[in-house]
């Protein structure tokens, strides 16, 4: 019999401690900078249906090669509600030098500058790039590498055969959960 009560409130105690939205709360409504410096807050820039947070540096190569992915997937999911933001993690590049990157890439994301690290350290994020996919709700639905076209520093494929991040998002419009929810991501880490 106390074996069944331990048993009972034990699953009681998890199921109420569900885990809290990660995109939620005082990093919402923290004003940050952009490159061009305006002022922003990440709840202004959440999609309505999901939010893809990519930490980017302007100088790591593999954000350089990714960064027409991320155009690709931005022009393909943005009229389905789906929002792209760029976080530029650390001290290491002025505005400028990350307002000419996005220029001379094309990036339409809305970009944001996180010299403190707030936004990294929050979301748990190492190395660059690395995407993030919140739901509206903000709970993680993917997190880590893009896809595996480059699947450990210094090492890539000709092409990418498993479109981790692209999956995540078709997941989400699809009310389903991903089939993978997190690859250990590769690239420059986050200083």
């Amino acid at each position: 019999m106390k074996s069944r009560l331990f048993l009972l409130s034990f699953l009681l105690l998890l199921v109420s401690c569900g885990k809290a939205p990660v995109f939620s709360g005082e990093i919402l409504n923290e004003t940050f900078v952009s490159p061009e410096g305006l002022k922003v807050q990440l709840n202004d820039l959440k999609g309505s249906v999901g939010t893809v947070v990519v930490f980017f540096s302007p100088e790591c190569p593999l954000c350089i090669n990714y960064t027409k992915t991320i155009k690709d997937l931005d022009s393909l999911f943005a009229r389905s509600g789906i929002s792209f933001i760029l976080v530029y993690p650390g001290k290491y590049y002025s505005a400028t030098q990350i307002s000419a990157f996005s220029r001379t890439y094309a990036l339409h994301e809305h970009d944001v500058l996180d010299p403190e690290l707030k936004i990294a350290e929050k979301f748990k994020a190492t190395v660059t790039p690395e995407a993030i996919l919140f739901d509206r709700e903000g709970n993680i639905v993917y997190s880590g590498a893009i896809d595996d076209w480059s699947y450990e520093t210094g090492r890539k494929k000709r092409t990418a055969a498993n479109k981790y991040l692209f999956e995540g998002i078709t997941a989400l419009l699809e009310s389903r959960k991903p089939a993978i929810a997190y690859v250990e991501p590769a690239g420059c880490y986050i200083e």
